[in-house]
């Protein structure tokens, strides 16, 4: 479990709206925990070398971000170009953007991808329209506002490719940008991306990511517990334990419930354990 909002402190207090900023921060906490792993580049060919390895993806973010920061003008704190002249509300959607354009760059984490998947820009998109809402439901004051931002930042993310929106392999032709937003979350991303371009974090006030900083073991012994007794239960109910045992090894990879480590997985095999008994 990674302690997903701690990773992206520093950005998230980039946002000046303060109802994006707590959508912005939904979505952060909604990341799937590959997001956190892997390297910008899944085939090592691309990004810069700060970039590729363990945790690469999250500071090819943060680059991106610092990009944006930089380039964005600001008369109030007298930062960036003026040729780069948006709102306050404006950046807000464009920093969230950026935070979550390769959120999940491999694909859902249900179906999870080896290599880095083509319409990736429209899995996020389709994501944070889906987390707005999900957070305008739970935020009494908000509504189809929330909705609306979500649908925003949404094609900001959707079309963050540019021209590289054909591939070979897919029928599928991903949007290109066309709003001065959409454009400018396209170019930071670009330029997060080039190969030549090294990034020294600690020179903006930021420590390099690094995955093992913010990974903390989960205490899972209540939920397996809860396996354990759900598994006595199917017992007095007539189901064999060779079938729990299959069970619980389809799911984790091993044979022994105290054996599994995180809680998405325990929480499967408990359900699948509560399911032989109702069938």
């Amino acid at each position: 479990m990674y302690l997903k909002e701690k990773i992206f402190a520093d950005e998230l207090q980039l946002i000046e709206n303060k109802k994006i900023q707590g959508f912005a921060t939904y979505i952060v906490n909604h990341l799937p925990d590959y997001f956190f792993e892997v390297p910008a580049s899944s085939t090592g060919k691309y990004h810069s070398d700060t970039c590729l390895g363990s945790g690469g993806l999250v500071r090819h973010t943060k680059a991106a971000v610092m990009f944006a920061n930089s380039l964005m003008n600001d008369t109030e704190n007298n930062s960036g170009l003026k040729s780069f002249d948006f709102s306050p509300i404006e950046r807000s959607k464009i920093i969230t953007a950026l935070i979550a354009h390769d959120g999940w760059k491999h694909g859902l984490e249900s179906s999870k991808s080896k290599f880095t998947t083509f319409d990736h820009p429209l899995v996020a998109a389709r994501k944070v329209i889906e987390l707005s809402k999900d957070y305008a439901e739970q935020s009494e004051c908000y509504s189809l506002d929330m909705i609306e931002i979500g649908t925003s930042i949404a094609s900001l993310i959707g079309s963050h490719m540019g021209r590289w929106n054909t591939n070979s392999r897919s029928k599928e032709v991903l949007p290109e940008p066309n709003t001065d937003a959409e454009n400018f979350v396209h170019l930071c991303d670009y330029l997060a991306s080039r190969s030549f371009l090294d990034f020294r974090f600690d020179k903006n006030g930021c420590s390099t990511y690094r995955p093992e900083n913010f990974c903390v073991q989960q205490d899972i012994h209540e939920e397996i517990d809860a396996i354990i007794s759900a598994g006595k239960a199917a017992i007095e109910r007539g189901v064999s334990a060779q079938l729990l045992y299959d069970t619980v090894y389809k799911h984790s990879g091993v044979r022994n419930p105290k054996r599994i480590k995180d809680s998405k997985t325990a929480q499967l095999v408990k359900k699948e354990i509560e399911n032989l008994v109702s069938e």
